[in-house]
């Protein structure tokens, strides 16, 4: 039986543990590839002349990256295993017997840098991308995602309607209007985390209603760089933020997107209304706003609905069942039938640009056409 001898003298003086690291490891990429020196001057106002030494900038933003890179369960997990990782090491520039920083020096820093300072490190970031030629700008893709908050559903209370606006209101007494949480919903203005109030409680798939977060986000088609974010709570309707994400997005890059592509959940008639009117290109899902099936009675309320065939786009109303029915096809038919029975054909559709007046494209007797499956 073998008995392993330990090599003491990998560990003491003179030694170079970095050799341990593959030139090819990520991390060796990451510190080449992103200088985050910048990150000092950034924060250099939060931080006085007189107290303790704090901790390098650059090494807590190093920390943070670390978090999300290696999906660390939570920043007291992040401490525990740094003096475990020769990796972490050498990326922090920590020696063997260099004392690592407890977990509260991440969770002050953020109070200290505030939300304006991430903010500005974020623009700076994509326009290191953007010099890098990682960005093109002109294609985008929008989504969101909704993430669970740090709230055990046992504080979820359920107040009076009043009083669940106010404490809303009291958590961000200095956020103006677009900013402040937006709780819709009747759950949602019954109840409320006693712990985390800002939370919105969702329901994903089958599963029991939890309180929230929604991420929002612009990517880049060219490399997947996130050009735009913003965070709202679970409740937000995510089809709301389109404009104003791609607004943030040309804000950042300095670039017009000429072609958005999102699921249907954004395909509302405000959204292809708004993109329409600085001729951005939309490829949506289905219309979310397209009724599935006729009301109580059979009979459909004459609605105007906004559809996109190919690269052209139709303002019409949609008549019928026989109408409906065509509009519920995955496929585009180039023929169909109408309430009739008689077989018709689809024709040229008017560009959506041409609405902006108010004008309305009068298809064929007996035309209809199917959502962009």
């Amino acid at each position: 039986m073998g008995v392993h001898q330990k090599q003491t003298e990998l560990w003491v003086d003179p030694v170079n543990l970095a050799r341990r690291i593959p030139e090819d490891h990520f991390l060796r990429k990451l510190n080449k590839t992103l200088d985050l020196s910048f990150v000092r001057e950034e924060v250099s106002k939060s931080y006085g002349r007189n107290g303790n030494v704090s901790v390098d900038p650059v090494v807590i933003m190093k920390m943070m990256l670390l978090l999300f890179l290696d999906n660390v369960s939570s920043e007291r997990e992040l401490m525990r295993v740094i003096p475990l990782r020769i990796d972490y090491l050498w990326y922090l520039g920590y020696g063997l017997e260099d004392e690592v920083p407890t977990h509260s020096v991440l969770s002050k820093a953020r109070r200290r840098w505030g939300a304006e300072v991430f903010e500005r490190l974020f623009k700076l970031t994509v326009a290191k991308c953007l010099a890098a030629g990682l960005i093109d700008g002109s294609k985008v893709h929008v989504d969101s995602s909704n993430i669970r908050a740090n709230a055990s559903k046992n504080s979820i209370v359920e107040i009076a309607c009043g009083e669940a606006l106010g404490r809303l209101d009291e958590a961000a007494p200095e956020a103006d209007a677009e900013s402040k949480p937006k709780v819709r919903g009747r759950v949602n203005r019954s109840k409320m985390s006693t712990t985390d109030p800002d939370a919105t409680l969702v329901r994903q798939g089958g599963a029991q209603s939890e309180p929230s977060y929604k991420n929002h986000r612009v990517v880049d088609d060219k490399a997947g760089v996130v050009t735009a974010i913003k965070s709202t709570t679970g409740a937000v309707n995510e089809a709301h933020e389109l404009v104003g994400l791609i607004r943030e997005h040309e804000a950042n890059t300095g670039h017009a997107a000429a072609v958005v592509v999102a699921d249907c959940k954004y395909g509302t008639a405000e959204n292809f209304v708004a993109l329409a009117q600085q001729n951005i290109a939309t490829h949506n899902g289905r219309p979310a706003f397209a009724p599935q099936q006729p009301p109580a009675g059979g009979h459909l309320r004459e609605q105007p609905i906004l559809l996109r065939c190919g690269e052209r786009h139709l303002h019409l109303p949609l008549r019928g069942a026989a109408s409906l029915q065509a509009f519920q096809r995955p496929a585009r038919p180039r023929r169909i039938h109408d309430a009739s029975g008689r077989m018709r054909t689809l024709r040229a559709a008017q560009p959506l640009h041409a609405l902006e007046n108010g004008a309305h494209h009068q298809p064929a007797q007996g035309a209809a056409i199917t959502g962009s499956g």
